[in-house]
């Protein structure tokens, strides 16, 4: 999901006092990009300008600061700049609607500019999609969010972030509750995962204003709940706390011996829990300054693949705890990853952090550090909310197609939302 409190964390990150480690954001990184957007908003563009130059060496990749850099490159009256910035964006496949943008008014004579426009309306209007409808929620309010496949029974499961609940697609097409509204006290569900073999289902659990029932006022929590799979009943529940008091239990992972990886996208932090152990322990800490979202196990299990909303992906080597940032050869921004499932070596990636959202096979390196290509699966596909998380079934991705999270608690309401929709999509 989505880091619902994202700019938030902007604001209230711990930071530790350490600059960027090799190939890492560092955690400072927040605290920097913190500074460019108060200098932007106080029309401080000579320290904005400062402060969105260091964002952009940490991170070079992140269409957000590059489209920032624009604006107070332009604002400056730094036009060849300015350009220089909006065609990086162009080549990196990302939209932005530059003609609601007041600081690019000096461009507007320019035939480099004119280009830009109609290429971007290029992108944005760009079709490619084959998915199919898998099932539709015949509830507005649902929210959906995270999907798991058990194959030893051939089941669907789709967690809710607004009602509290998880519900189950059957082989034979039936749609039943396999977790009631706030079953044992679990809140908003985003990310889950199944351990077929030892019948375990696993669910991040977040409270916080998108969750029926949350009060302003109340303390947010975070936790990760084990439900037994074949009968919902409780198996335990690992409250998510440590530096800092901003935690939200973002999505998951399992690997073949029982392990579950969970990512703390506020926290900036991502957990494991072996397989008899009673508690989570930290595998990548805040220091790294990475948000992870999306988490996926390399096919022979010794990496842990990381995406961050802002920076794009990483890979931790499970066996020396080494992080390594991917490179990225295609110039396709890898920021904005949601959803993030492996499928054989390669990886598939839901980008909802990038207009327009898209489904991407990024084709991986031997040795897992760079992405060699990028093929678009899914774009503008007619169904498209904001697509999340998926999950691969044999050879088709099962995804969610639109969780309009963003839109209900800028309203908090479910009025006029479309039937949260599932798409298969195969992957032959």
């Amino acid at each position: 999901m989505k880091s619902r409190c994202f700019w938030c964390l902007i604001g209230s990150i711990v930071l530790i006092g350490i600059s960027a480690l090799q190939g890492q954001p560092g955690s400072d990184y927040w605290e920097i990009r913190r500074q460019a957007i108060e200098s932007y908003q106080k029309k401080d563009y000579r320290a904005a300008l400062e402060k969105l130059l260091e964002s952009d060496r940490r991170v070079p990749g992140n269409p957000d600061t590059i489209f920032r850099l624009a604006t107070v490159h332009c604002r400056l009256g730094q036009y060849q700049a300015g350009m220089q910035q909006l065609q990086r964006l162009l080549r990196m496949r990302t939209y932005f609607d530059l003609k609601q943008e007041p600081a690019f008014a000096g461009l507007s004579k320019s035939v480099q500019f004119r280009y830009l426009l109609t290429e971007m309306e290029n992108l944005r209007t760009a079709k490619a999609f084959r998915a199919r409808t898998a099932f539709r929620i015949a509830d507005p309010s649902f929210l959906p969010e995270g999907i798991a496949y058990d194959p030893k029974t051939g089941s669907l499961f789709l967690a809710s972030v607004h009602r509290r609940k998880i519900v189950r697609f059957d082989r034979e097409g039936r749609l039943t509750d396999f977790l009631s509204a706030g079953q044992n006290g679990i809140w908003s569900i985003s990310g889950i995962g199944v351990d077929s073999v030892r019948r375990v289902l696993w669910a991040c659990s977040n409270r916080f204003e998108g969750s029926e029932g949350y009060v302003t006022g109340m303390e947010k929590q975070a936790a990760l709940f084990a439900f037994e799979l074949d009968t919902a009943a409780l198996n335990r529940r690992y409250p998510i706390q440590g530096l800092g008091d901003n935690h939200f239990c973002d999505g998951l992972t399992l690997a073949s011996d029982g392990t579950v990886y969970v990512a703390d996208s506020a926290g900036l932090t991502v957990y494991e829990r072996k397989l008899g152990e009673s508690n989570l322990r930290v595998l990548l800490g805040p220091e790294s300054g990475i948000s992870p979202q999306g988490l996926a196990l390399s096919r022979d299990g010794r990496a842990l693949f990381v995406s961050d909303y802002m920076s794009g992906l990483y890979s931790i080597n499970l066996k020396n705890r080494q992080i390594s940032r991917v490179q990225e050869d295609p110039p396709d921004s890898l920021a904005g990853i949601d959803g993030l499932v492996a499928y054989g070596k390669n990886l598939i990636a839901i980008q909802n952090g990038i207009q327009p959202n898209r489904v991407v096979m990024l084709t991986m390196s031997e040795d897992g550090l760079a992405v060699r290509a990028v093929k678009v699966l899914e774009i503008n596909h007619p169904l498209f909310g904001e697509p999340t998380l998926g999950t691969v079934v044999n050879h088709s991705l099962f995804f969610v197609a639109n969780n309009p999270i963003e839109q209900f608690l800028s309203v908090h309401s479910a009025t006029g939302f479309p039937e949260p929709v599932v798409l298969r999509r195969d992957l032959r």
